[in-house]
This record gives structure tokens, C-alpha cells and sequence, in this order.
């Protein structure tokens, strides 16, 4: 599983793997996030799904 950046042009880039800065943590998003030793913050997954929604990848669900 790749992290996506928080910052810097949207796209991947080609450059080296990043290694952790820092531990993970949870963003004000609810997001784990960690720092990267290219200074940048990267999300590595999305905050759980709240209040019965469902999850848009479930293929699973009935209906």
C-alpha cells in the first residue's frame, strides 16, 4: 500500500520511497498521517466510516 501526500503537486512523483520521519498519527481529519524524512506529510489511511454509511468500494452490500 502506497501513502498518498498531503502536500505538493497531486501526482505521484517518481522519486525514491520515503521513509518515516515520525510515528503515525491522526490528523485533525481523523486521518494516519505521518512525516516523511522529505518533510512532507503523507495520509496513509482515511478515517473509519461513520453513522451506518457504507464504504462506496463495498461491492458486497445488498441491493
Amino acid at each position: 500500500m502506497s501513502a498518498s501526500s498531503i502536500e505538493g503537486q497531486g501526482e505521484a512523483s517518481q522519486d525514491p520511497a520515503v521513509i518515516p520521519f515520525t510515528a503515525p498519527i491522526h490528523d485533525d481529519l481523523g486521518r494516519l498521517t505521518y512525516l516523511g524524512s522529505d518533510g512532507r506529510r503523507y495520509v496513509v489511511a482515511d478515517p473509519p466510516l461513520q453513522d451506518g454509511a457504507q464504504d462506496p468500494d463495498d461491492h458486497n452490500s445488498p441491493g
